[in-house]
Parts: C-alpha cells; structure tokens; sequence
C-alpha cells in the first residue's frame, strides 16, 4: 500500500483507514442485525461446536457484504480502494508488441502498482478523486448505517 500511496507511509495508513472504515461500518451495518435475529431463530446457533453456528455466521458474512458491496464499489471507483482484479490501461488484451507471449495474469502483476496522481488542493488532478466533503459524507453515512445495525440488532 506503501508504494500505492507514493512511497508514503503516512498516506498509506490514511487512505487504508478510511476505505476501511467505510467498508467495515457497511459490513458489520448488514452483519450484526442478521446474526442476531438468525441466532434468536436457531437456540442451538450460540456453540461454535456446532454447525448451527457456522451457518448463521456464514449467512451474517453474506449479509455484511451484499451491505458493503455499494461502498466497495464507491470507493474503487474514486481510488480509495483497489479493486481485486484491477487491470491497469493496456493491460487487458495480448500486447502486440510484446513477443514473449506473456499471460495476462503474469502482466498484469508483474507491473509496479501506480503513484496516484499529484494533489492539488482538495482532490486529486484526474478530477476523480472525491472532495473531502464526500468522503466526510460517506463517513457519517456509514456511522448511520452501523447504528441503525446496532439499533435492530438492540431491538431483539
């Protein structure tokens, strides 16, 4: 993430600690409310020595994540976040210059990961990067979503 950043460790932490924050809220915002009704609707789902247990929080995981799969999405789209299977420009197809024959797999990681662009005031110079104002939105989003997971999840 280091070299993602810029080849700053400070920015690295930064930026992973938002993208994370943000798709953590969503996750538990979706997780916590299901296992607990899921739990209230299987007695035995309490023991992790049963399989019980291991469905409800195989269930409570989907859930989570079809909740944070819209702020993932968000914060890959903007940069904040890189997408599992990012492919860089000129990556996508057989390069025809190349006559190694190298495998798209093997191109696209043998490249160095790319400096994000320079900042320039709030945002970043390729217009995509979102304002601070955004993510701050995003943020309180996300608290949003989490309380009201923890409120339904209280509930019962």
């Amino acid at each position: 993430m280091r070299d993602m950043a810029g080849g700053s460790y400070k920015s690295a932490l930064r930026r992973t600690f938002i993208s994370e924050l943000l798709s953590m809220n969503w996750l538990m915002a979706g997780m916590l409310p299901a296992m607990t009704l899921a739990m209230m609707a299987l007695p035995g789902s309490h023991n992790p020595g049963t399989a019980d247990f291991w469905f409800v929080m195989s269930m409570a995981l989907l859930t989570g994540f079809i909740t944070a799969y819209p702020v993932n999405w968000w914060l890959v789209s903007k940069g904040l976040k890189h997408g599992m299977m990012t492919v860089r420009p000129g990556t996508h197809e057989k390069d025809p210059k190349s006559q190694s024959g190298d495998s798209l797999h093997e191109k696209t990681h043998s490249q160095p990961h790319a400096r994000p662009p320079e900042v320039h005031g709030s945002g970043h110079s390729d217009g995509n990067w979102p304002s601070n104002a955004a993510v701050g939105l995003m943020a309180a989003l996300s608290f949003l979503a989490f309380a009201i997971g923890l409120w339904v999840a209280a509930l019962f």
